[in-house]
């Protein structure tokens, strides 16, 4: 049975950074986006690259760089394809619904208290052209989420993405990894705690169609107020 940590509430929110990626951090995200085309296809998951025959043979042969010379694709990306202004769109899009996202974090707070979900003192989204549509780092609190120059994104709010993310971030280390969640499982799960949680916030969440939904029975509104407890029921049932 999974011990509830018994912790002071935070009496502040996080503190929430929208930014664009600039041309270094754009370009090492590039590199990272073409050494995952391999998992993106075996998921089935779409993804963006820049329409260009230089990367676009980076890609074809992902994951196998040693051949690429990559100081000259990235003069080449530095100055040919990196465009500041791409991004000024999708970051008024995400400023409108910075109060969305904020309201959120107060639930973010609350299964803080009630079964120790990850809380960062700072979250900051970084807009990004390329991937799959978002992607995170558990222990900085950076998410990437792609954008397009029209201002819209994957999801079909600009604040579906950095929520699903932050959830991420707040189960990774004591529910998926302690209970060795499988991707889809682990995606599914983030997908219901979404949904039952952020009806106001977050309307019309769209949840993937590849998620495992063996969950679905385990999850509810009840069972976010002890998850621990919920995934070990669900993972007793079945095993790994």
């Amino acid at each position: 049975m999974n011990k509830i940590t018994d912790r002071k509430q935070p009496s502040k929110l996080p503190k929430l950074i929208i930014r664009a990626q600039n041309s270094e951090e754009e370009l090492e995200y590039l590199w990272y986006v073409l050494s995952k085309i391999p998992f993106y296809k075996e998921n089935g998951y779409s993804y963006e690259i820049p329409k260009d025959k230089e990367f676009e043979e980076v890609a074809r042969i992902s994951p196998n760089f040693k051949s690429v010379d990559k100081q000259r694709l990235r003069k080449y990306f530095l100055e040919n394809i990196y465009n500041a202004e791409f991004f000024n769109a999708g970051l008024r899009a995400l400023e409108n619904v910075r109060c969305d996202i904020e309201s959120c974090m107060k639930r973010f707070v609350e299964f803080n208290h009630l079964w120790n979900f990850k809380l960062l003192p700072k979250y900051e989204i970084t807009l990004t052209k390329y991937g799959p549509g978002g992607n995170y780092d558990v222990k900085t609190g950076k998410i990437v989420m792609m954008t397009r120059v029209d201002g819209t994104f994957k999801r079909p709010s600009p604040g579906h993405t950095p929520v699903h993310e932050m959830v991420h971030i707040g189960i990774e280390e004591n529910i998926v990894q302690k209970y060795n969640l499988s991707h889809w499982e682990k995606e599914s799960l983030v997908d219901l705690i979404c949904f039952l949680s952020f009806k106001k916030e977050l309307p019309n969440y769209h949840t993937q169609d590849r998620g495992d939904k063996r969950l679905i029975p385990y999850i509810n509104e009840i069972a976010l107020k002890n998850l621990p407890k919920a995934i070990e029921e669900y993972t007793t049932r079945l095993p790994r």
